[in-house]
C-alpha cells in the first residue's frame, strides 16, 4: 500500500499547468493548524471587506483591529497573531492614529509597533500601479519582524481610480489585483467600504464586491453609540456570532489652549444579549423623491407606447433607464451605473408598497402611482 501511495505521487510530481506546479491532494495539509491573523475571522493571503453605513464607527473598529494586531493582543475575544500593519489611508490618514491611540497601553507600545500609515491612495484598478505596490510591500515585509501582515485600503472608493464601483468587469479587475497582492506578499488585504442604501446588509456597488472577498463584515447600528458587526460571508471557516461594539468618547488631555481633547474609541462588548437592530417602519410612508417621480414618468411613457403598439406592458430596467432624465445623472453615469440607480429606486418603492415584485418576472406598478387605469388587464412589469 505504501509503495502504491509513493508511486502514485511520483507519477504526477513536477506537472505544471500554465506555469503553476500542481500538488497531489495527499500532499496538501488538512489545515488543523491553519495560520491566522484573527482566529476564526481573518486569514493570511485572503481578502476581506468591512462595509457600514456612514457614521457607524467603522474607522474606530478598524483602528481597534489594527492596534490589537500590531501588539498581538486579542481582538473581540479572539486569539491574534502579531502582525505588521500597512494602512492606506486615502480618506483620513491622521484619523486612524487618533482612533488607534487609545488601544495602546503605553506610548512605548505604540512606538515599538510595526504600524505604518500611507497618506495617499493606491489605484488598485491599474495593474501597473498594483504591481509596483506589490514590490513596495515586499520591501516593507523584509524589514518587519512580525510573521503576519495586514493591508487596509480605506476607502474602496478612493482606491479604484476612475473605475466604477457598479461595474462588475471593473471591480473584478480590482479584486484580481488585490488577490495577487495577498498571494504575492502573504498579507491579508482589507477594503473599507459603505453599504448599499437599498440593502444595509450588502456592500454598495457591483456583485463582484460580494462574490470576490473571502470575508465580508457588515456593521449594523443598534443605537447612537452601539453597533453589531455581523460576518455576512466567510469562505474558509464557519461564520461566528455578531460582535458588539460601543463607541465611547475618551479624554486624551488638553491642547495648547488648555481645552480638553476628546476622541472616539471602539470598545468590545462581550455580552450583547438584549441588543437588537431596529427595523425602520415603512408602513404608511411614501417616497416623494424626484427620482421616484421620474421613474414613474418613464413607466407611463413606456405604457403609452405599448398601448399604441398593442404590445405587452413588460419593461426591462434598461428600457426605463433609457428614458429617465434629471435627477438621474445621465451625462456623468455609465449605462450600467444608471441602470443600477434606477433599480435601487424601484427596490425602495417595493419596500413602500408603491411597486409590487412579481416573482422572478419583475415588478408591477401600483396604478395610483403609475397613472389612471384605463381598464386594461395588463400591468407594467419592471425587470
Amino acid at each position: 500500500m505504501i509503495n502504491l501511495f509513493t508511486n502514485t505521487i511520483k507519477r504526477f510530481q513536477g506537472l505544471i499547468f500554465s506555469g503553476q506546479l500542481a500538488k497531489h491532494i495527499s500532499e496538501i495539509p488538512l489545515g488543523f493548524n491553519r495560520p491566522y491573523l484573527v482566529k476564526g475571522l481573518l486569514l493570511p493571503k485572503q481578502i476581506s471587506m468591512l462595509a457600514a453605513p456612514p457614521n457607524t464607527g467603522k474607522s474606530c473598529i478598524v483602528a481597534a483591529l489594527l492596534a490589537k494586531l500590531a501588539q498581538g493582543q486579542p481582538f473581540a475575544g479572539q486569539k491574534v497573531k502579531r502582525a505588521a500593519v500597512l494602512y492606506v489611508g486615502a480618506e483620513d490618514p491622521d484619523g486612524i492614529a487618533i482612533r488607534a491611540h487609545g488601544h495602546f497601553a503605553t506610548n512605548e507600545d505604540k512606538a515599538t509597533s510595526e504600524f505604518l500609515v500611507l497618506d495617499r491612495a493606491i489605484d488598485m484598478s491599474n495593474r501597473n500601479i498594483a504591481q509596483k505596490f506589490i514590490k513596495d510591500v515586499k520591501a516593507y515585509k523584509r524589514k518587519v519582524t512580525a510573521n503576519r501582515l495586514i493591508i487596509v485600503f480605506d476607502t474602496l472608493t478612493l482606491s479604484i481610480g476612475n473605475s466604477d464601483e457598479n461595474s462588475a468587469g471593473e471591480m473584478t479587475v480590482v479584486m484580481a489585483n488585490a488577490r495577487e497582492l495577498a498571494q504575492a506578499t502573504g498579507a491579508h488585504v482589507m477594503f473599507v467600504h459603505h453599504t448599499s442604501a437599498a440593502d444595509p446588509k450588502k456592500a454598495r456597488g457591483s456583485t463582484a464586491l460580494v462574490g470576490n472577498p473571502d470575508t465580508i463584515l457588515v456593521l449594523k447600528p443598534v443605537d447612537k453609540t452601539r453597533v453589531l458587526m455581523e460576518v455576512i460571508k466567510q469562505r474558509s471557516m464557519p461564520k461566528g456570532d455578531d460582535i458588539g461594539w460601543e463607541i465611547v468618547i475618551v479624554d486624551y488631555g488638553v491642547d495648547d489652549d488648555g481645552d480638553l481633547v476628546t476622541n472616539p474609541r471602539a470598545d468590545w462588548i462581550e455580552n450583547t444579549s438584549g441588543w437588537s437592530v431596529p427595523v425602520p417602519s415603512t408602513k404608511g410612508k411614501t417616497t416623494h423623491s424626484a427620482k421616484a417621480n421620474e421613474v414613474f414618468r418613464a413607466i407611463r411613457e413606456l405604457e403609452a407606447q405599448a398601448r399604441k403598439q398593442g404590445s405587452s406592458f413588460v419593461f426591462a430596467t434598461k428600457d426605463i433607464a433609457d428614458l429617465v432624465a434629471a435627477p438621474f445623472d445621465r451625462a456623468g453615469m455609465k449605462p450600467e451605473s444608471l441602470q443600477k440607480a434606477v433599480r435601487e429606486t424601484l427596490n425602495a418603492l417595493v419596500t413602500e408598497g408603491r411597486v409590487k415584485r412579481i416573482g422572478s418576472q419583475g415588478y408591477q406598478c401600483v396604478r395610483k402611482d403609475c397613472g389612471a387605469d384605463d381598464g386594461s388587464t395588463e400591468y407594467a412589469t419592471i425587470h
